[in-house]
């Protein structure tokens, strides 16, 4: 007979490897980090779980831009994205990427987010810097 906790654990295993729940770490900046973003620009080291994702995400206007630059330790897709209803738009979405350097210019306002999702069954380390300007670059 299975012990009562060990029940449990064995449906959370069962119910996310069935669902295909993966872990998802990061999500909104803090007031902090929206600062430094706006300022010196932020840059930060995150390790992202086997098939996990990191989200780094905030509010843009048009009139700002954000230079963005990232580098994994293993090839990983890597997306900016923002919801509209039930969709997901991808102005940006890259594959298998293992360092990248750009600018994302938004052309409405809206919560954006960068993502970077690890494809493989080994955790990735992930290194990214943002900044944002007023104005188009």
């Amino acid at each position: 007979m299975i012990r009562p906790s060990l029940r449990i654990l064995l449906m959370i295993f069962l119910l996310t490897a069935c669902t295909g729940t993966r872990p998802v770490a990061g999500g909104d900046l803090s007031e902090a980090e929206i600062g430094q973003v706006k300022g010196e620009g932020l840059s930060k080291a995150e390790s992202i779980a086997p098939r996990g994702f990191h989200e780094a995400c905030l509010t843009l206007e048009p009139d700002q831009s954000v230079a963005y630059g990232f580098s994994t330790s293993l090839p990983a897709h890597f997306n900016i994205h923002f919801h509209e209803g039930d969709e997901v738009v991808y102005p940006v979405s890259l594959k298998d990427v293992v360092e990248f350097d750009g600018i994302f210019q938004p052309t409405s306002t809206r919560h954006y987010c960068l993502m970077w999702q690890n494809v493989h069954s080994t955790s990735t380390e992930l290194t990214y810097r943002l900044r944002m300007a007023s104005g188009r670059e």
